[in-house]
């Protein structure tokens, strides 16, 4: 009768193997067989309330009994009791170290407070005793996508492909990652295949979208997210994706569409964010700036709502990067790591010119474009800010964690750009772990850098500052000071480009600029629209139609609504 119950729930006949162990267990009350066979049962049939009761009197019985811990883990799970579900799953490798399962199980409830690393290295270990197993290699995949180990995350995506899980997710996963990874064209191809697997898949559509957008290709673009919209008519992001690559008019059923879905009820503030923001720059094209800035307010007010933000967050780190940065010295340190790849930093403000500087740098044959890079953030952040304290060993660990990081990127390339812009904040350390480094600071109009980063919604967590005019002026003023003190704690590390000198007068800058990261003169970095190199960031229509003048002053025609905050710059 054991053996059947077990077939049973190997089909997934939940009802009828509940009722024959439960029919079973009045007879056999102490039978942890089938107390436990019974808690699956329940399980299967949605009730992990009862479950938890029924495994819990097995364990009672058998307290190293690893099968009903791991049910056990999998009841408290679905009754919200993430971290009694994580004690679970470790009793149950506990009583059977080999219990893949388990493992896999575990390094779930990893990724569900955020710990990445140790979600990883659960699923792998699950992996090394059940080599076939297709979930915990999606688990695994997604745990390096959720860490933002983007071509690891690629890699284990491929290899669900090649063990036979071709399927619509999988695809979509693989050309999302191939976005992020900057290859849109293999990116196109694969969002097609999830398409094909998926018709109705709209998401793919959008994401398709951003990729056409990357390659400059705005009608391709629209038409991807009018895709997406006819598949799925509510989709916020799907409109405001199409109001940066169509210009809309006043009458478009569009801008209606738009208008109506502001009173839907079930829209989230994300949404609503999102789509006051699309409203804003559909006003704007058809010159109605009143209105437009009303939306643009809006959508910026609800942005900052959802992260909670306050600027007293920044002035505290500022505070603890100022405090610290003397500690950092080069001469202190002892270094044996053969870098072979030097990293070229480019910093500043968002939205300051970054993706352009880039483009101009990464255009030379001996430099590999990185983009917006994690990991100078990743591994020194907190040892820049204080919260780990310094010594030189820890400052050697963040220079071997970081090169080590860049030279899959890098590919053996002499050189790479790393264009986060808020490694700002970061050159004390950096100018100490890899004396080596370039490091450019991108120095734009502060009115223009300031509305540029308002206008935008942005759609990282780290950018609070973005969503309050009053915010982004005053962090811009700790980036300004945070600047100086560099300056004159590191005076000529630091290679100043300005951005409107660049757009003025091109041919000298970008020369001054190629001379001051020590790289020999090449024609090629005074086209960076020709560099077919794709950008992901929000400067990518742009950088497509190269250098050119008038950015810095599109903030003006917003002027009479802006309440002088902008002033303090033209004292």
């Amino acid at each position: 009768q054991i053996t059947e119950i077990a077939t049973l729930i190997e089909k997934g006949e939940w009802a009828a193997s509940e009722s024959q162990s439960a029919r079973l267990i009045r007879t056999f009350p102490n039978n942890v067989l089938l107390l436990n066979m019974n808690g699956v049962a329940l399980l299967g049939l949605g009730n992990a309330k009862r479950a938890a009761e029924l495994l819990n009197l097995a364990l009672a019985l058998k307290p190293d009994y690893a099968d009903a811990h791991q049910n056990l883990g999998l009841a408290l799970q679905q009754t919200n009791q993430p971290e009694a579900a994580l004690k679970a799953f470790e009793k149950a490798i506990e009583f059977n170290p080999k219990f893949a399962k388990a493992y896999d199980n575990l390094g779930s409830m990893h990724q569900f407070f955020g710990r990445f690393e140790e979600a990883i290295e659960y699923h792998k270990s699950s992996l090394v005793i059940d080599p076939n197993s297709l979930e915990a290699r999606k688990n695994l995949a997604v745990a390096f996508r959720n860490s933002k180990q983007n071509r690891e995350a690629l890699e284990a995506f491929q290899a669900l492909i090649s063990l036979g899980k071709d399927t619509a997710e999988t695809r979509f996963e693989i050309g999302s990652l191939l976005r992020k990874l900057e290859n849109p064209s293999d990116a196109i191809v694969s969002l097609n295949k999830a398409i094909a697997l998926n018709e109705s898949y709209s998401e793919a559509l959008i994401v398709r979208g951003h990729c056409e957008r990357m390659l400059g290709d705005k009608d391709a673009a629209a038409q991807s997210y009018r895709n997406a919209l006819q598949l799925e008519p509510a989709s916020v992001r799907a409109y405001f994706s199409l109001s940066h690559v169509t210009k809309f008019e006043e009458d478009d059923t569009e801008v209606e569409a738009m208008h109506a879905l502001l009173q839907e009820p079930s829209l989230n503030n994300e949404a609503l964010s999102l789509l006051n923001f699309a409203l804003g720059y559909a006003h704007e094209h058809f010159a109605d700036l009143t209105t437009a800035f009303e939306f643009l307010e809006r959508g910026n007010s609800i942005r900052k709502q959802v992260l909670d933000f306050d600027i007293s967050q920044d002035v505290e780190l500022f505070e603890n990067i100022t405090v610290n940065s003397s500690m950092f010295k080069t001469e202190d340190l002892e270094f044996s790591n053969n870098n072979n790849t030097v990293p070229i930093f480019i910093i500043g403000m968002p939205r300051s010119g970054t993706s352009l500087t880039e483009q101009i740098i990464c255009a030379h044959p001996l430099v590999k474009g990185g983009g917006e890079l994690p990991f100078a953030a990743k591994f020194g952040k907190d040892l820049a800010s204080g919260y780990t304290p310094y010594s030189a060993s820890a400052v050697l660990e963040f220079r071997e964690a970081y090169l080590k990081s860049i030279a899959s990127i890098a590919e053996g390339s002499a050189f790479i750009t790393d264009k986060m812009p808020h490694n700002f904040r970061l050159i004390g350390l950096i100018a100490a772990a890899i004396p080596e480094a370039k490091i450019v600071h991108v120095r734009r109009d502060p009115s223009a850098t300031c509305w540029s980063n308002y206008y935008l919604s942005f759609r990282t967590k780290g950018l609070g500052y973005t969503y309050d005019l009053n915010d982004v002026v005053e962090h811009y003023d700790l980036y300004d000071t945070l600047m100086s003190h560099w300056n004159k704690q590191l005076p000529g590390r630091v290679f100043e480009l300005d951005y409107e000198m660049l757009t003025k007068n091109q041919d000298e800058t970008i020369r001054k600029l190629i001379a001051a990261i020590e790289l020999d003169w090449n024609d090629a970095c005074l086209a960076p629209e020709e560099n077919k190199r794709a950008v992901l960031t929000a400067s990518s229509g742009q950088v497509k139609e190269g250098v050119y003048k008038g950015s810095s002053e599109k903030w003006r025609k917003y002027e009479p609504f802006l309440d002088g905050v902008f002033d303090r710059f033209n004292k």
